[in-house]
């Protein structure tokens, strides 16, 4: 019965354990969603931009110089928030008459959408030559991502479809003439933006903004999978189970073994040889802690047992184990085998039936095992379970089943049913990993409802403070 308590203490420690992975798993999903949520609203900002156009600076033929800006800082913003990391675009100090359009990492960035490959090196030139130190310190150009890869390709001699010899021949010059006058390489002078030329034209940016926010959710479903497989039960989560049980049931051993010599120890009369008794208890207690962790995780994960049920199978285990080592020495009979077999088995289940209701009833878990095995224990004392009245009471009821009609029998089997799904739903209400999910449904529809922003609660610690207010 001893062996019964201790499994099942083991059996909360590694509820635990497993509770607070799915619950941290919970938290960094939810964090994520409201990441890729902020990462939207990054992108409806820009949308919000462009449906005014009365409000964008230059002519119906250049507003989408400053599309482009907005976009560019859109996407930007709405990768890094996406990422959890601090936005590194902004236009918070900049006037929209500055030599810079933007800053990214707090470095100056003018953005230049000009047609063609060409004529966008010369819009750059033209810039620095009007502000002298503009490319020459840590401020940089952005272009069209298609002419960097045109003009990139001119640099390496490749061949570009339907561009003139002379076209590349211009290209190079400018691209010379950048290098000289900043004295740095072109690429740190000049680096492609996230979007091609025609993206932020007035009659596409639309579905260019589409096509980022799909990549949003993509790149979030991706970092959701990613979260989930970080949290899953694996051989090395197992091994860290299994530790940490070990921990737990040698802390718990020295401490009992200490309390035990207390007197002892106070007076400073342990011996070398109680401490080493001691010590090799402590480990022994430990090892087989972090071996009955390790396998209790493995039920409690891949054979979806609950954990008190789950420490109850290796109780019984152990305990026939036992038994049938003591069949095959010629100890006890194979009658006695079966009999003493029933009766570990019974305590087993009496000590998980009393851990499992303490855990229900009991917030903390560990001391909710512990009391409830205590518990379960104190039953089978009071029921005097032993070798002679296990039996009897087993056939007992088998003779009084056989007794019933079949109408009772059917109702009997029919409240067992009824039991086992109640059981079931008790499991499910106080399942951890099924009531958290409903924070991320809620924020879900939340959203749909047009609920504000600062108003939905997000994760675990927003809930705690939601409540405790």
């Amino acid at each position: 019965m001893k062996t019964a308590i201790k499994d099942q203490v083991t059996g909360a420690i590694i509820n635990d354990y497993n509770q607070r992975r799915i619950l941290n798993e919970i938290n960094e999903l939810s964090l994520q969603d409201k990441a890729f949520f902020n990462a939207l609203h990054e992108m409806n900002s820009v949308r919000e931009f462009i449906i005014k156009p009365e409000n964008i600076l230059g002519s119906d033929k250049t507003k989408h110089g400053e599309i482009a800006e907005q976009v560019e800082v859109g996407i930007t913003r709405a990768k890094d928030i996406l990422n959890r990391k601090s936005p590194t675009a902004t236009f918070e100090g900049v006037g929209r008459t500055a030599p810079e359009d933007y800053l990214k990492n707090d470095i100056k960035v003018q953005s230049k959408f000009i047609n063609g490959a060409n004529n966008n090196l010369k819009s750059v030139l033209d810039h620095m030559d009007k502000y002298k130190n503009f490319g020459r310190d840590d401020s940089y150009y952005e272009i069209p991502r298609d002419n960097q890869e045109i003009i990139e390709k001119v640099l390496n001699g490749e061949k570009v479809e339907g561009l003139k010899s002379s076209t590349q021949k211009a290209i190079l010059e400018k691209v010379r003439k950048i290098e000289e006058e900043s004295g740095k390489s072109y690429f740190e002078v000049v680096r492609p933006a996230k979007s091609n030329y025609s993206d932020v034209q007035r009659g596409t940016v639309e579905k260019t903004i589409n096509k980022y926010e799909k990549d949003l959710k993509k790149d979030n479903n991706i970092k959701k999978e990613d979260i989930r497989k970080e949290y899953k039960p694996g051989f090395n989560d197992g091994l860290k189970a299994s530790l940490y049980g070990a921990l737990f049931g040698a802390g718990t051993s020295l401490t009992i073994n200490l309390y035990k010599n207390r007197e002892k120890l106070i007076k400073g009369e342990l011996t070398m040889e109680h401490w080493q008794e001691i010590g090799i208890t402590t480990i022994k207690d430990g090892s087989s802690a972090g071996v009955t962790g390790g396998i209790i995780y493995g039920l409690t994960n891949y054979a979806e047992m609950s954990a008190p049920f789950a420490a109850a199978v290796v109780s019984a285990t152990k305990g026939v184990a036992s038994l049938v080592n003591d069949y095959s020495k010629g100890n006890i009979t194979e009658e006695e085998l079966i009999e003493l077999g029933i009766i570990v088995c019974s305590e087993s289940a009496i000590v998980a039936l009393g851990a499992s209701i303490g855990q229900t009833i009991i917030p903390i878990p560990i001391l909710g095992a512990v009391i409830g095995s205590i518990a379960g224990s104190m039953v089978n004392t009071m029921l005097n379970f032993n070798k002679k009245t296990g039996t009897a009471i087993e056939r007992e009821m088998n003779q009084a089943m056989e007794k019933l009609n079949k109408e009772y029998q059917y109702m009997v089997l029919r409240i067992q049913k009824q039991y086992e799904a109640l059981g079931d739903l008790l499991s499910a209400a106080f399942n951890v990993e099924n009531n958290l999910q409903l924070l991320n449904g809620s924020i879900k529809v939340a959203y749909s409802f047009g609920v504000e922003k600062d108003k939905i609660i997000y994760t675990l610690d927003d809930l705690d403070d939601f409540m405790t207010k």
